[in-house]
Order: C-alpha cells, then sequence, then structure tokens
C-alpha cells in the first residue's frame, strides 16, 4: 500500500481551507489515495499567525509555507502521522488582496490587516473608504490578487 502524500495548508483562515478543499475536489484529489490534506489544527498547532512583513503577495505565499514548515520542526505540540524529518510532505500557502485601481490599488497587500483599530470587518471598512474617497459616478471595481506557494519537502528528486 502507497503511503499517502500530506499537503499541509499553511492557513487557519476557514475560508481559505475550503477554497483549497474546493480546488482539490476539482482537481480529483479528495479521489486520490495518495494525498491527504491537513490544517494546522489537524497537527496541533493552534495558533498559526505567520507576520506578512513583504510588500509582494508572491512573497508573503512563500514565507508562510516556510512559516509552516518551521512550525512542524519547532512546535513540541506538533501531532503528525507522518515523520517530518523523513517523509514527503507538501505545503500550500497563499496570499491574497484587493486592489482598487481608483484608489491607487489600496488596500492591496494589506487586505487584511487595513481595518486595525477599528471595529469594522475589513469589507466594512473598505466598503467605507470607497464611499468617502470616490465620488458616486467614479469606477468601483476592484481585482482580487492571489499567490499560492508549493512548498515540497523531502522528495528525492533522482525518483522524479
Amino acid at each position: 500500500m502507497v503511503k499517502p502524500i500530506p499537503i499541509i495548508l499553511a492557513t487557519t483562515n476557514a475560508t481559505k481551507i475550503e477554497k483549497f478543499h474546493r480546488f482539490a475536489e476539482i482537481w480529483g484529489w479528495n479521489h486520490h489515495t495518495q494525498l491527504k490534506m491537513y490544517t494546522p489544527r489537524d497537527l496541533g498547532i493552534e495558533n498559526f499567525d505567520c507576520p506578512e512583513i513583504y510588500y509582494t503577495y508572491e512573497a508573503n505565499a512563500a514565507l508562510k509555507a516556510d512559516y509552516m514548515k518551521y512550525m512542524l520542526k519547532e512546535d513540541p505540540d506538533v501531532k503528525c502521522d507522518f515523520d517530518i524529518n523523513k517523509d514527503p510532505y507538501i505545503i500550500m500557502a497563499n496570499d491574497s488582496g484587493l486592489e482598487i485601481p481608483a484608489l491607487d490599488n489600496w488596500p492591496g497587500i494589506k487586505t487584511k490587516r487595513c481595518c486595525k483599530g477599528t471595529d469594522m470587518t475589513s469589507a466594512e471598512y473598505i466598503l467605507h473608504e470607497i464611499g468617502c474617497k470616490l465620488p458616486k459616478d467614479e469606477d468601483h471595481d476592484g481585482v482580487m490578487k492571489t499567490s499560492t506557494a508549493a512548498l515540497l519537502t523531502n522528495f528525492d528528486a533522482s525518483e522524479a
């Protein structure tokens, strides 16, 4: 029997987890016996809060994948049914943001953090700012940008 390859989602965001599962279904992963998906909570990591310190979605996604690898190796509460030092596994991470061209692509990379210090959700705050900063007849279109990183760990390149 082939041991399933773990795919670890580097997020505790329920919406992102749902989207990863939806993509897995589209790609047929949930029917593929050689893959098994985990969230940080599945592995005993209750507080996965990676600081988003970079200025691109790509760099922040890669940072989250690296941070998850660090947590797997350093967090004493991690509970895996695979050997993180020997078995191959994949860490999937993403970063995303809403860019509104009429507001110079604000909030962009800071979408998640744009409403800090208020009682509003990010969506409420963004709608409030659009209402305050843009005339009613101006274009309010926005673009959702997303970057996903995959970190392959303990794979033997000679077997590829």
